[in-house]
């Protein structure tokens, strides 16, 4: 007998689907989630999703550390995801991580008007009332964020952090990624494992390690994950290609779409409609929680 998957378009075996939904300690099935309810922000990790809704975060996918168990939060406002693990900022202004936990008894005692959470595997940065505050690995220096002026926006790397204040974008850490090339009127960045890419007045600019980026008219926002790169334009289109240019070929067509997080080779979107989800399937991480196979 054959199961069809509504939300992954994948067949399996019967048995696969059981020992799927059976197994609790490396996996959580999104099948026995209930359905999301207003999500409002998602991020993925390399084969897992958390979101933020009404009810508080939710995490399926692989849970081989922990990653989908996130603890008891109070009215989360911000989450970021990256390899195994995820961080969120509870409304006291209290950054709180699970999954992959390296070094994170480093992380400030007292934060304050957190305005931006931005995770890797082995580092964390925020931006507070302060500036921005980093914690975790800090091997080649990615931890120890340079004077910046009214940044607003941070991302970060494997080895590498960059944020963007009045002027510019500024990044550290790593020497190859964090060596900025000239940008006008930077309005979005965002980081892969080891590469940046920013939108200036002459649209994408992506360096770091090598990323072949087609030409896109009129780029409004970028995101980055992995070895992959997406685009929000000026006209709501999003688009999405790999670290050579090719585009995805499993990208849905997006109505209206808010924000693209990438794990490792799956995306997940926040659009009108809702979760959107698409790639590998390994996990389960591209069907949506409350989903219900068709027999």
């Amino acid at each position: 007998m054959l199961v069809v998957i509504m939300a992954s378009l994948h067949c399996y075996n019967i048995n696969q689907v059981i020992n799927y939904i059976d197994s609790t300690e490396n996996y959580v099935s999104p099948y026995e989630l209930q359905k999301l309810s207003n999500p409002k922000q998602i991020s993925s990790g390399t084969d897992h999703n958390c979101v933020i809704d009404d009810n508080g975060v939710v995490c399926w996918g692989n849970n081989n550390i922990g990653q989908c168990d996130p603890p008891r939060l109070d009215s989360p406002t911000l989450i970021s995801s990256a390899w195994n693990r995820t961080c969120a900022v509870n409304n006291n202004d209290e950054v709180i991580c699970w999954g992959y936990d390296y070094r994170d008894k480093s992380k400030p005692h007292s934060t304050s008007n957190i305005i931006a959470l931005s995770t890797s595997q082995y580092h964390t940065c925020i931006i507070e009332q302060n500036g921005v505050v980093c914690w975790g690995s800090n091997d080649v220096s990615q931890s120890d964020p340079p004077v910046l002026h009214n940044p607003r926006a941070i991302t970060t790397g494997a080895g590498h952090s960059c944020a963007l204040d009045l002027s510019g974008v500024v990044c550290w850490g790593a020497a190859i990624q964090s060596k900025v090339p000239s940008l006008k009127n930077p309005v979005s960045i965002a980081a892969g494992d080891y590469y940046t890419c920013a939108i200036d007045d002459s649209g994408l600019v992506c360096w770091g390690s090598s990323i072949t980026t087609p030409v896109i008219q009129n780029p409004k926002h970028v995101f980055a994950g992995g070895e992959e790169i997406c685009v929000i334009d000026s006209l709501n289109t999003a688009f999405c290609w790999d670290k050579n240019a090719n585009p995805s070929q499993t990208m849905p067509v997006l109505s209206n779409p808010k924000t693209i997080s990438l794990g490792s080779f799956h995306a997940c979107a926040l659009d009108d409609s809702g979760v959107v989800c698409w790639g590998s399937n390994d996990y389960e991480q591209t069907v949506l929680p409350g989903a219900s196979p068709i027999y």
